[in-house]
């Protein structure tokens, strides 16, 4: 990987460097076992029911169904679940499909930076951009998705210089990949290939999974179409690009991590700043007029972004996406701040450092940062999981397998993170022992796996109610559910609430878990069946606290 010009011990130094950084970007994911990324759970339990969803045994095919051809998170939850047939734990598979991403994500970059004609070297710097908000939120697909977009743009690059008779099918390929990944990533792939102008096969070929998806599939919130004006949710440009550094590096409400992403910018812009008298001297290495066919009837906008050079593009690309991107469409929210990490990564390949000690020295230093940022989000996270999961197998433990649990989830506090960290830890049960566990993203058009209509639990007239506990109804809900789950100091059934009795069987210091002792309804005259009165939670539609981080969504 270190370029050809660097001395033994130059050369030492990098390797060394880049080991530690990836590690570093390893580090977090061993940190416990429940790790507190918000929706994390869900992509457990998605995992563990696909993975026994061929065990008639099981029950899963009663309940659920999978949604092959529907759903964007296919590629991601079903290598979940392969890897949970081989491990029998979905959580430790869950875990090895992040450790891979982690890996990939320095060395997807190093392809780039190598196609491109940038200092490979430069890879070092795409350790740390996994370690943001997008990765304690949860969004694990996306995030998985984006090492294929890196692959993509080296297969784009080489391709454009020296075309083979198999890159148009590995383009197409990796055009389905991303699309049942993430449809994020696709975007901003679908808009860097076209700008290269190197890939009119690769649209062709994956314009037929859009289609078919389109006509079964949806991810509306509660419209029937995302044309409808409520399904949709946009951001001022000045706001996202305000947001952007805040998604990329700032995770806890300490200021450690704030401190390392200042040392990574500088340590970036120092290279950039190295680099202009090299960009001065060298002609670009791939222009986009150096391949394709001829351009002489496009559009002046066009023939002055023909002129780029290739190494701009994609920063270009990804830049316009995330300002262009809507916040919200449909169910799908947080869209275009997610974006934050291909945007930093697309700007390390617009860098042009110089093939010398200098490079080496700050790519070591970016290193030390990644460590840092890696170390304190190991101290937080271990925190974290003290605070909410000393004790949480045994309270696992004591629910019945298959049976049907709801998670209320009181717990408003930040304590760490700026997302509430086990919102969704009812989830646990579901990958553990099958049944149900709501509120589930299962709810939602497009997750991977449906509820079959006899077995979907009692809905709500609140999207997304995990985080409006207080929608909870006894009689309703109560009837349908074996247990609740409490997180936080709230206790529903304190004033014995009309609906079937509930006991408590487990606590710990975060949680309680209530047992259904009598299903009949309790028949007191006046009774309310809501579990608070005037206590308030946030609620995950307010895209200013989504975006911003100053509370959970």
């Amino acid at each position: 990987m270190p370029c050809d010009s660097q001395s033994p011990w130059e050369s030492t130094i990098f390797r060394l460097a880049f080991g530690a950084a990836v590690l570093a970007a390893i580090a977090p994911l061993l940190a416990t076992r429940y790790l507190p990324f918000t929706d994390l759970p869900e992509h457990v339990a998605a995992m563990a029911t696909i993975a026994r969803y061929g065990d008639f045994a099981s029950g899963e095919a009663a309940t659920y169904e999978l949604a092959f051809g529907t759903s964007p998170y296919l590629v991601y939850h079903c290598l979940g679940a392969l890897l949970t047939k081989v491990t029998g734990d979905a959580v430790e598979a869950n875990r090895l499909l992040l450790v891979v991403v982690a890996i990939a994500y320095p060395t997807s970059l190093a392809a780039a930076l190598r196609a491109l004609g940038r200092d490979v070297r430069l890879a070092v710097f795409g350790c740390m951009p996994l370690l943001g908000r997008a990765l304690f939120v949860g969004f694990l697909p996306y995030l998985a998705s984006v090492p294929l977009h890196f692959v993509g743009i080296a297969l784009v690059a080489t391709r454009a210089r020296r075309p083979r008779a198999w890159h148009d099918g590995a383009l197409a390929a990796l055009a389905v990949a991303l699309f049942y990944s993430h449809l994020s990533a696709l975007v901003v792939f679908i808009a860097t290939a076209v700008v290269l102008d190197v890939v009119l096969s690769l649209q062709m070929s994956s314009a037929a999974s859009p289609r078919a998806w389109a006509r079964s599939g949806k991810i509306t919130m509660r419209a029937e179409s995302v044309a409808d004006p409520t399904e949709i949710g946009r951001m001022s440009s000045f706001r996202a690009l305000y947001t952007l550094p805040l998604w990329a590096f700032d995770i806890f409400h300490s200021h450690l991590d704030e401190a390392c992403a200042v040392g990574f910018w500088l340590a970036l812009i120092a290279l950039a700043i190295l680099g202009l008298r090299a960009a001065a001297r060298e002609p670009p290495h791939l222009s986009l007029g150096e391949a394709g066919p001829s351009r002489a009837g496009w559009p002046r906008a066009l023939r002055l972004v023909a002129r780029l050079d290739a190494c701009y593009v994609p920063l270009l690309c990804a830049g316009i996406v995330y300002v262009a991107m809507p916040f919200r469409v449909g169910a799908g929210m947080m869209l275009n701040v997610r974006l934050a990490p291909v945007v930093i990564l697309t700007s390390i390949l617009s860098v042009r450092g110089p093939r010398g000690r200098a490079t080496t020295i700050i790519c070591a230093a970016a290193a030390i940062v990644t460590m840092v940022h890696s170390a304190n989000a190991v101290v937080h996270i271990r925190k974290i999981a003290a605070r909410y999961t000393d004790g949480f197998d045994g309270v696992l433990a004591a629910i019945r397998p298959g049976s049907k649990v709801v998670t209320l989830s009181f717990d408003a506090q930040r304590h760490e993170t700026r997302f509430p960290p086990y919102a969704f830890a009812g989830a646990y049960h579901r990958a553990r022992s099958g049944g149900i566990a709501s509120y589930s993203f299962t709810e939602m058009h497009h997750w991977s796996v449906h509820y079959r209509e006899s077995a979907r639990p009692p809905t709500k007239g609140v999207p997304l109610w995990i985080y409006a506990p207080c929608e909870y109804r006894n009689k309703i809900d109560g009837m349908f559910y074996d247990y609740v789950l409490v997180i936080g100091e709230v206790d529903p059934f304190a004033k014995h609430p009309a609906g079937p009795r509930f006991r408590s069987i487990r606590r710990t210091a975060a949680m309680a878990l209530y047992e259904k002792v009598e299903p009949e309804l309790n028949a007191v005259d006046g009774a309310s069946d809501a579990p608070c009165g005037s206590i308030t939670m946030p609620c995950c539609t307010g895209e200013k606290s989504q975006a911003g981080g100053a509370s959970m969504p």
